[in-house]
């Protein structure tokens, strides 16, 4: 089993919609996983039941028959069987650096400010031995792009972080998929665009590092 949580203690920053993304790509290729919302706002829950879940400490539905989605406020669920991956969406609080020991961290950062308070707990997210932490720069090109390109650089001269190559930019596309509660490729008119086909990159990239690629999963699951 992996376990990839998406998080940055600064709001805002796209994380629901990353997560949301990761858990449409998993079904998509049947991995079996369990969707883990930890922020009380409970956005991933109403995303994935396309605004209709009610959710309450607990609460428990499926998605597909690969998917099952549990609300988990503050709380990050143990003893997990029965699945290929858990896919954890966080809330912005910096405690959760140190009480989800992901196998990956995906961190969403929108500008200079997300970046660095995500410095600040960097050394909490990388102490157990093997974490890794991957920065996605989203809804990062508003600044223009000699200071994208800037905090790109900064980034990638961290230790122990992985700086995805593009950014996701400020896009309709993306913003309708949640508006619509379907993925951005799958918006009106929104399969063509950048915003997609970078967001689409970045998580199939992710499930590839996990080890959960096309063809893959029963290989995943021995391990």
């Amino acid at each position: 089993m992996r376990t990839v949580a998406v998080y940055n203690n600064k709001g805002g920053v796209g994380k629901t919609t990353i997560a949301a993304h990761l858990v449409y790509r998993a079904d998509a290729k049947g991995i079996r996983t369990l969707a883990v919302a930890m922020d009380r706002q409970g956005d991933l829950p109403k995303w994935l039941s396309g605004g209709d879940q009610g959710h309450r400490d607990g609460a428990v539905f499926d998605f597909s028959k690969n998917v099952t989605v549990l609300y988990s406020p503050d709380a990050a669920p143990e003893g997990i069987r029965g699945v290929d991956l858990v896919i954890v969406d966080t809330p912005a609080a910096i405690e959760i650096a140190s009480r989800v020991k992901p196998d990956l961290w995906v961190a969403p950062c929108d500008g200079r400010m997300a970046l660095e308070d995500l410095a600040n707990v960097l050394p909490t997210m990388l102490e157990p031995p093997g974490a890794r932490v991957l920065i996605v720069f989203n809804r990062a090109d508003a600044g223009g792009t000699r200071t994208l390109s800037a905090m790109q650089r900064a980034a990638a001269k961290i230790p122990g972080l992985s700086v995805w190559t593009e950014a996701i930019p400020d896009s309709a596309a993306v913003k309708r998929a949640g508006e619509f509660y379907m993925p951005a490729w799958d918006v009106p008119y929104g399969a063509s665009t950048s915003g997609a086909r970078i967001l689409r990159a970045v998580i199939d990239s992710v499930l590839d590092s996990m080890g959960l690629a096309d063809g893959n999963v029963r290989r995943a699951r021995r391990a």
